[in-house]
């Protein structure tokens, strides 16, 4: 049996003194049991015992019901001696858990006994065990805590049933339990069946309430969709319109630039021509002052060579003049 939590039972407080410890002052004949106070000084003729917490695991008790259920009764206790108790039997100090269980084993096993004894009514096939297992542990817990115990008892009660279809070997109990357990599983089939069917009636409803959800988003998002693509219509259909506009204003930008340039070369041109014009012309004045230079030149450089024709026609005419002066001589 697994180990069971003690600490989830909300409705029975045991009062356990966890490090409990007792003292037993003894001077013969003379004997006093008395809690050891925080404030302690130990004396010689004292004797310190604990007051331990313990689980017990009974073995688990088993019976039949009417030949056709079989019970078995889980009892787990956890328990400690009171002051009380070791005071009424101080004998127990050496070995409290062990007195404590040799004395209550058989009052537990009565006390179980008389609980699975309320089973054979049937009523516990519509009710569960669980009421039979507070009433059984609240029994245990309330006889040892009259004996001065302090405990917390838990119990799991589980039932078995072996059906069989000769009525006639079982007893009237056996009969009247077989018939109401059969009766119960054929309830508990039919809730099963009940549940099962308003188990598929919600999946079916949830699926169609889903189907719906789906359809319903599916049309919000075909309309965001529709919606997305009349937007990227309208912005294309906008782009084209700048872009045309933007393609005129660019034709016409370009035929400007063109036609002013046009003109701009044109004005260049004609200054051009104008400056060429100037620059012929000062060419051809700077020639004829040339060419009238040269002219020039050419009547001075006849000029002084008929000069030096005469001075050497003069030279000629000296020399003949002195020849015929000496020939006469």
């Amino acid at each position: 049996m697994d180990e069971l939590d003690f600490l989830d039972q909300g409705e029975w407080d045991a009062g356990f003194m966890a490090g409990s410890q007792v003292v037993v002052a003894k001077l013969w004949p003379y004997q006093n049991i008395f809690l050891r106070p925080l404030q302690y000084r130990r004396r010689f003729f004292h004797k310190i015992f604990d007051l331990p917490i313990e689980n017990w695991q009974l073995p688990p008790l088993q019976r039949e019901i009417g030949g056709v259920c079989h019970v078995e009764a889980h009892l787990e206790i956890r328990f400690q001696p009171s002051l009380a108790y070791v005071q009424s039997y101080p004998e127990c100090l050496s070995d409290c858990g062990g007195h404590i269980r040799a004395r209550f084993q058989s009052l537990v096993f009565d006390q179980a006994e008389l609980a699975l004894r309320g089973l054979e009514d049937g009523e516990w096939l519509v009710s569960g065990c669980a009421p039979v297992e507070r009433s059984l542990q609240d029994a245990v817990q309330v006889a040892m805590a009259v004996h001065h115990v302090r405990c917390r008892c838990h119990c799991k009660i589980l039932t078995q049933f072996q059906i069989t279809e000769n009525l006639d070997r079982l007893s009237p109990l056996g009969r009247r339990l077989q018939e109401k357990y059969l009766i119960q599983q054929r309830q508990l089939e039919d809730d099963d069946k009940q549940r099962l069917l308003e188990k598929l009636q919600q999946e079916q409803e949830a699926h169609r309430i889903q189907l719906e959800h789906q359809a319903k988003l599916l049309e919000m998002e075909r309309a965001a969709r529709e919606m997305e693509r009349q937007a990227q219509q309208r912005a294309s259909d906008d782009l084209k319109a700048k872009l045309s506009e933007e393609e005129v204003r660019m034709r016409e930008q370009m035929e400007h630039e063109a036609r002013r340039y046009h003109e701009q070369l044109q004005h260049e041109q004609s200054l051009q021509k104008l400056k060429l014009a100037g620059e012929l012309e000062d060419m051809q004045q700077r020639l004829q002052a040339l060419n009238e230079k040269d002219d020039c030149v050419k009547r001075e450089l006849e000029l002084l060579y008929l000069e030096k024709q005469r001075l050497l026609l003069q030279e000629e005419i000296r020399s003949l003049k002195q020849g015929g002066t000496e020939r006469k001589a």
